[in-house]
């Protein structure tokens, strides 16, 4: 099958077939015609080179969206929320987050920022410390009972 873009070379290639049998090449129709041939020409190449980029790029965004859905997948299906990860819920301001089950396996203390309020979560912390009172931004309610 001949592309759009043969057609109009072929075209082009016959357009200065019929120039090149003109009787007088240096008139200003001629320089005009030879000129506007040139153009085209440049024309056409330049946007064959676009045309074959625009085919790359769409085969990078299918690419890219066949990854994004594989991400969402894992993001946002239920079934998979066991990729080695642990919920916690922010005491100041009740956001859910998600931390690596490995900042639980050493046993030692550990800080995670909370992505909504900012807020310094200790994680592994011994409820003896908490009472004791921490460098968390943890702030404590005054109205609620401490055990």
């Amino acid at each position: 099958m001949v592309s759009n873009f043969e057609h109009i070379r072929r075209e082009l290639s016959y357009v200065r077939g019929m120039m090149d049998g003109q009787a007088e090449p240096e008139t200003m129709e001629g320089k005009v015609l030879r000129r506007l041939a040139s153009v085209m020409d440049d024309w056409v190449e330049e946007t064959s080179h676009l045309a074959a980029r625009v085919c790359e790029l769409e085969e990078y965004v299918e690419a890219i969206d066949e990854d994004l859905d594989d991400v969402e997948q894992i993001a946002y299906d239920s079934d998979e929320l066991d990729l080695n990860m642990m919920e916690l819920e922010c005491p100041k301001c009740q956001e859910r987050v998600l931390v690596g089950e490995d900042v639980f396996e050493d046993g030692t203390i550990s800080e995670v920022l909370c992505p909504e309020c900012h807020n310094v979560i200790l994680v592994n912390e011994s409820p003896a410390t908490e009472m004791k009172g921490s460098n968390t931004n943890t702030e404590m309610d005054p109205t609620e009972p401490h055990h």
